[in-house]
């Protein structure tokens, strides 16, 4: 199973009118994320999934009473990887944004998001992966492929 660090850069909140920023009341469990099975990170070559980061910017749509009603993709990341990342976005929560009088109001959070994902070599749980990454790629030579892997025990 593939390893990551995962490193929040920065968080900037804002509102149409003056408020004070929400803050995690419950943070999203970003380790849940863990491997990024794609074009980007594969190498046929030597059968593995090489280091790679995945950069994502969301926006998010928190309502008054913190919840997180609305998560948009601003970085136009791989839809399967933004769709773990809003499921988790939704699940957390915010102390709500307040206005000048104290009141809770909706307002919309920024957050971008990197993720590194550790080499990782080819096992069970990935070679049908790297198989179908392989015959959706012209470069990738399915019968070479296949010699790695049976070279490998697969």
């Amino acid at each position: 199973m593939n390893k990551f660090i995962l490193t929040i850069m920065a968080m900037l909140l804002v509102n149409v009118a003056i408020a004070s920023p929400a803050y995690f009341k419950k943070r999203p469990d970003f380790s849940q994320i863990e491997h990024y099975n794609n074009g980007k990170c594969y190498d046929i070559d030597m059968a593995y999934f090489k280091q790679c980061d995945v950069y994502i910017e969301i926006r998010m749509t928190i309502d008054k009473e913190g919840k997180v009603k609305r998560v948009q993709d601003l970085s136009g990341t791989d839809k399967e990887v933004f769709k773990r990342v809003r499921r988790l976005v939704l699940r957390s929560s915010f102390h709500p944004f307040r206005d000048e009088d104290g009141q809770a109001i909706e307002g919309v959070a920024y957050l971008p998001i990197i993720i590194y994902f550790e080499k990782s070599y080819v096992h069970p749980d990935n070679v049908d992966s790297l198989r179908n990454l392989c015959a959706k790629d012209e470069a990738c030579n399915e019968n070479e492929l296949e010699v790695i892997l049976r070279n490998r025990g697969f």
